[in-house]
């Protein structure tokens, strides 16, 4: 016993771990519930062989997550796992206190931990969580100045921040200007990151949506522009980023302006008459029922369907 058998059990496990992180287009749930499973059997055969090994503890603590991900709303289970992912995480500090990868995937569960508490309305356990996992992406970004992952993380830290702070209708958006500042950090380190991209689209929209409704029309145009650029490079860059179901809920920003905007700034009265034709109000109204329903009771065939409409939307974009 010791950590040369405990290295190789880890292995095992992460293997099983990214199998189904990231080939889960290939898998039905119950395949990838299977593989997690399976993963975190051999983290814990690894801390059983050298309970000092913090790598073994952060990844099984990533595996814990990724299963509450996987979960429906408001499945008792789901926080479950992510309780259980936070004091995974919490043992891999201890060892190592300095360990960035920990930190930052210990702000990620958090994270999505709060927003799985939103339904719940208590906003005070919400803002806690999202309190913490700033904090804890702060220290990994701290550590790693370079740590790309974490710069996008703590963007959409601040989106949700936003959201609870009720700034998608006001002229004020402090947290949303921090995620674009993080998101535009991430994608100055790495140009081809699709998620950050797609992410920052999505802050844009926002920020958009609130011009609007506060009569700065002029504004409200320009971050639409960037809204769209962003989307579209996205798109191009990596389709199936749109087709991860944590990742759905993204498709709130193909939600386009008003009509009266359109039609009042953009001159395309025939466009702003036909939206609920186009393949961008399809894919996010596709987003808000994939949120709704759980990705598992979606016609797989309606979803290609969605997404080669909007492939051939963006394709033909200059």
């Amino acid at each position: 016993m010791g950590r040369k058998e405990a290295i190789a059990k880890a292995r095992e496990g992460e293997n099983f771990r990214l199998l189904a992180r990231y080939n889960q287009d290939e898998f039905i749930k119950d395949n990838i519930d299977s593989l997690l499973e399976r993963a975190g059997r051999y983290f814990e055969e690894a801390i059983k062989e050298d309970d000092n090994y913090a790598w073994a503890w952060s990844h099984w603590g990533a595996t814990l997550s990724y299963r509450g991900g996987t979960l429906k709303r408001l499945n008792d289970q789901k926080f479950e796992y992510y309780q259980q992912a936070d004091e995974k995480f919490d043992q891999a500090l201890q060892r190592n206190p300095n360990y960035a990868w920990a930190l930052a995937h210990r702000g990620e569960n958090n994270t999505w931990w709060a927003i799985a508490e939103r339904p719940r309305n208590d906003q005070q356990k919400v803002k806690i969580l999202l309190s913490n996992a700033k904090t804890y992406l702060d220290k990994a970004i701290d550590i790693d100045p370079s740590y790309t992952w974490a710069f996008a993380r703590r963007g959409s830290v601040y989106r949700f921040l936003g959201h609870l702070k009720g700034e998608d209708n006001t002229p004020e958006q402090p947290n949303y200007d921090e995620a674009i500042k993080d998101f535009s950090r991430a994608i100055e380190l790495n140009s081809k990151y699709a998620w950050a991209i797609a992410f920052r689209a999505a802050i844009h929209r926002q920020k958009a949506r609130a011009l609007e409704i506060n009569g700065n029309q002029a504004s409200a145009l320009e971050q639409w522009k960037l809204t769209y650029l962003d989307l579209e490079k996205s798109l191009k860059t990596y389709l199936n980023v749109f087709k991860r179901p944590v990742v759905l809920d993204i498709g709130e920003v193909f939600l386009p302006p008003s009509a009266s905007f359109l039609a009042a700034n953009l001159n395309q009265p025939t466009l702003a008459a036909n939206l609920n034709l186009s393949p961008s109000e399809r894919y996010a109204k596709l987003a808000h029922r994939v949120y709704e329903e759980g990705y598992e009771k979606i016609n797989p065939e309606e979803i290609n369907q969605v997404l080669t409409a909007i492939a051939q939307e963006w394709a033909s974009v200059d």
